[in-house]
């Protein structure tokens, strides 16, 4: 019995690892604010990394896709959004992700790990992705609340947003793909800090 039950296990984690978390082919789009690239290094071959200026008067969508490329459905309970919880210095703030499901609203500080820095996004009710699924996501960012950048600075998460993910009902956390997003420090966040 204890043989099926680690097959069960392993056959679940394997299921979740063909959940693909990718930043969308123009990650930022911004109504006020800027995005912009930045060279991520003079020793470093990656070229360059979308990031948006650190303004007040910042309203811009960090865009993502979620993407099912195994042959079993899957399920997605929560998303964490790097650098975008309600206590960053380093990021923007997340107020709002819209999908295809709804809206769903970030957790308060302190949530149920402790962090504070990243926006968790708990899910009234699991999205569903059936094998060759895709989703698209769109989290809304402000402002934060206490920056602490320096003009010039920059922060870079360097994955797309990670998600707790579910095969026959067993969760596991899975990693959004690398290639990542950054904040870009300016005049206001410095004079803020």
């Amino acid at each position: 019995m204890a043989v099926t039950g680690a097959i069960w296990v392993g056959v679940a984690a394997h299921a979740r690892d063909s959940l693909s978390i990718y930043l969308d082919g123009q990650a930022f789009v911004c109504e006020s604010g800027t995005a912009t690239f930045v060279e991520r290094g003079q020793q470093s071959d990656e070229g360059t990394v979308p990031v948006i200026e650190l303004t007040r008067d910042l309203d811009c969508t960090l865009r993502f896709h979620a993407t099912n490329d195994g042959p079993l459905a899957l399920e997605i309970s929560r998303i964490t959004i790097p650098s975008g919880g309600p206590q960053t210095s380093g990021g923007a703030s997340v107020v709002q992700l819209d999908g295809e499901f709804s809206t769903a609203y970030p957790l308060a500080a302190n949530a149920t790990d402790g962090s504070s820095g990243d926006a968790i996004v708990v899910l009234d009710s699991p999205i569903r992705f059936e094998p060759g699924e895709s989703q698209f996501f769109q989290a809304t960012l402000r402002y934060p609340p206490t920056p602490f950048m320096s003009e010039g600075a920059w922060e870079v998460v360097p994955h797309a947003p990670n998600a707790t993910v579910s095969a026959w009902g067993i969760a596991g956390e899975r990693e959004g793909v690398r290639g990542g997003y950054g904040f870009l420090g300016t005049a206001e966040s410095e004079s803020d800090s």
